[in-house]
């Protein structure tokens, strides 16, 4: 797969310990080697910061900040052999995760060396509801988050909820702004509730600028009163809009990720 902005290949030399006198001290450990290189396409994005992860259940999580030079991030790090070792990376553009990938390893053995590729592709910005819980009682009350993520430039956005009706209850009062957009001083918000929808619009009031980040941009507080499952959906339709203070798309808005939700009431 070509990626639209940069294709990165990851290659992990992995040599385990006990292959030689010069790993004694490391028995049981990957002395990994690993190199990063960059595709002639890497200048449409600069890349200035590369994160690598390793991780895995019996294991502590190891990170290490790749150098960067001539277009190759380097870094060397051990590794604990063992079981579903997981290793993911992260590349920024300045404060900005551009690009990710992992890549699992069923079984590390001591003893063994290998070569990993991991493709990194584009991070997708998103817009996600995010409940306390996904298993309710009837008549209990519950709150779910609206968040959004990765997003640059934003200085407001509209967009419709829907909502299983037959299974949950709501009134205007149960939803209020999150703090992403700016508190009530900074950003003005409108919200309007009707059978199985709800209609929210927030947006920073003039001159104050746009955000950039991941944040909560409102909380909604709903109440069962049914057994079923209750969805909950981002509507993708005329009314969904994230732009920027000039009025136009937040940069990769076209690809933006919608979650939904399925809550189970008993």
């Amino acid at each position: 797969m070509l990626f639209k902005w940069i294709l990165l290949l990851i290659v992990f030399s992995i040599l385990v310990a006990g292959c030689g006198e010069d790993f004694e001290e490391y028995d049981g450990f990957a002395y990994p080697n690993i190199r990063l290189v960059m595709a002639p396409s890497a200048k449409h994005v600069e890349i200035t910061r590369v994160v690598l992860a390793v991780s895995g259940d019996d294991m502590e999580i190891q990170e290490c900040d790749m150098n960067i030079e001539d277009n190759k991030a380097t870094c060397t790090m051990i590794v604990p052999a063992g079981k579903n070792r997981k290793f993911s990376i992260q590349a920024y553009s300045g404060e900005f995760i551009e690009y990710e990938g992992e890549e699992i390893i069923e079984n590390l053995e001591p003893g063994s060396a290998l070569t990993l590729n991991i493709e990194i592709s584009p991070v997708k910005i998103g817009i996600q509801i995010v409940p306390i819980s996904e298993e309710l009682s009837v008549g209990e009350t519950f709150q779910v988050n609206i968040d959004t993520k990765n997003v640059r430039d934003l200085f407001g956005c509209s967009f419709e909820m829907g909502y299983s009706s037959e299974t949950l209850s709501i009134q205007k009062q149960d939803i209020s702004p999150g703090n992403f957009l700016g508190n009530g001083s900074e950003a003005i918000s409108l919200f309007q509730v009707e059978p199985g929808k709800i209609s929210l619009a927030v947006t920073r009031k003039a001159s104050l600028g746009a955000v950039n980040g991941s944040g909560t941009i409102a909380t909604i507080r709903f109440q069962t009163v049914k057994s079923g499952d209750a969805k909950l959906e981002i509507l993708r339709n005329d009314d969904f809009a994230f732009q920027k203070e000039d009025g136009t798309d937040i940069n990769r808005f076209n690809e933006m990720n919608l979650e939904e939700k399925i809550i189970t009431i008993k």
